[in-house]
């Protein structure tokens, strides 16, 4: 029905009727002029023109008014199918957009996969390269360790008990004076260490190639740009593994020396003599007659008690706060008390003093001032600290007030996460 409309009511319709018009107002005129009842004068007739004007209007001006209609109508028409093929048309570049951006979203897929896998393969790269880096390294390295075993083997050869370092330390203690007992325990180190120069050099041809050795193989690893801190460490504590009692003593004395300057911050920095005990120093032996050997129970409290005061006191220089810490040692039946109020205290209650080795509180005290300040490769003067002794109800205490502006972090072994 509605396509008849549409052809019925079209532009040819207008244009016959359009036409007809046409003929019905030349026709009307004919008729008005040559058939019409006139009478000429110079006066006009307005009732005539009047009567063609109404026919005109009322028959041609109708048709016309139709023709306008239809053309309108047929003009709204094409607007309309004008409307609907843009918006077909839309549509259709709406689809093929949203074909190019599906495109578009495959394509940066696609580029991230690739860039994945060439992170990937570059990431390979890297570790294949810091791989081959760690080999040539540890060629260079085990190459060293082995001319350092070497060195140290022979050294051992040579010497009569097949212990140089052995002999070497022995030697060193019997030309201390055992007489060292009413000496301060900086002084007793400083008496140590003149005695040890005297033998350095009276062995410097064998001990100072071997100090050398140490230092290069030391320098190696620390001069490594491939190795990260673990690694290092990783590699220095196989040094460190290799080195016997003895030698670790004697190496104590030559880096407290001044012919060890320029080695100190390698072994400091690696923690290279963490396993000299206290107890095993000469200062230690000849001012108290006390070893590792003949008391275990204060070594074994030493040992305790060393891993104590790291935890406490770089807490302190790194926070200045931290509770009150207290542990207990049934070797020697003794509690540890350290904290930090106006200032840090060190407090040591013997519940019984017959566990006590004699001269107990003043090994305490230099064993302080040892881990404090000389197993750092830190000499003071001033008093480190103010002591108090205290007796009640048979229980001994010793309290150590340390000088706060003295207090320095202590160096122990460090984990890395990388």
């Amino acid at each position: 029905m509605t396509d008849v409309f549409d052809k019925v009511f079209s532009e040819k319709l207008s244009a016959i009727i359009a036409i007809t018009s046409l003929i019905c107002f030349f026709v009307a005129i004919f008729v008005f002029l040559f058939c019409g009842s006139w009478q000429f004068s110079q006066v006009l007739d307005e009732s005539k023109v009047g009567q063609f004007g109404d026919f005109i209007g009322g028959v041609v001006g109708t048709l016309l008014a139709f023709v306008a209609a239809i053309l309108y109508y047929v003009a709204l028409k094409e607007q309309r199918k004008d409307i609907k093929i843009n918006q077909t048309s839309i549509n259709l570049q709406n689809e093929a957009l949203g074909k190019q951006i599906e495109e578009f979203e495959k394509q940066k897929e696609e580029l991230a996969l690739a860039r994945n896998v060439y992170e990937q393969q570059y990431k390979t790269m890297k570790e294949q390269e810091h791989t081959m880096k760690i080999q040539q390294f540890e060629s260079s390295f085990y190459s060293f360790l082995n001319v350092y075993i070497t060195i140290k083997n022979e050294l051992n050869n040579n010497d009569q008990d097949k212990d140089f370092f052995k002999t070497i330390f022995i030697e060193l203690k019997n030309s201390v004076n055992d007489n060292l007992v009413y000496e301060p325990f900086l002084r007793c180190h400083q008496i140590v260490e003149e005695k040890y120069i005297e033998l350095f050099l009276h062995n410097k041809g064998r001990l100072s190639h071997y100090f050398k050795t140490v230092y290069r193989l030391l320098k190696i690893i620390d001069s490594s740009v491939y190795l990260n801190q673990k690694e290092k460490i990783f590699y220095t504590k196989i040094i460190r593994s290799q080195l016997t009692d003895y030698e670790l003593l004697i190496m104590y004395y030559n880096y407290h020396s001044v012919y060890a300057k320029k080695a100190i911050n390698l072994i400091y920095k690696y923690n290279i003599l963490k396993h000299v005990h206290p107890l095993s120093k000469i200062e230690f032996n000849n001012k108290y007659g006390i070893t590792t050997e003949n008391n275990y129970a204060l070594t074994a409290f030493l040992e305790g008690f060393s891993i104590l005061l790291e935890k406490t006191i770089n807490q302190f220089c790194d926070s200045f706060e931290f509770q009150e810490v207290q542990e207990e040692y049934s070797n020697l039946s003794v509690i540890v008390s350290i904290s930090y109020t106006e200032a840090v205290s060190i407090k040591i209650s013997c519940l019984n003093k017959m566990l006590i080795p004699e001269n107990f509180e003043q090994i305490i005290y230099d064993y302080l001032f040892d881990k404090l300040f000389v197993t750092q490769f830190k000499k003071i003067n001033d008093e480190f600290a103010c002591r108090n002794y205290t007796e009640e109800e048979g229980i001994v205490s010793f309290e150590y007030i340390l000088n706060e502006q003295l207090i320095q972090k202590l160096n122990k072994d460090t984990e890395y996460d990388s």
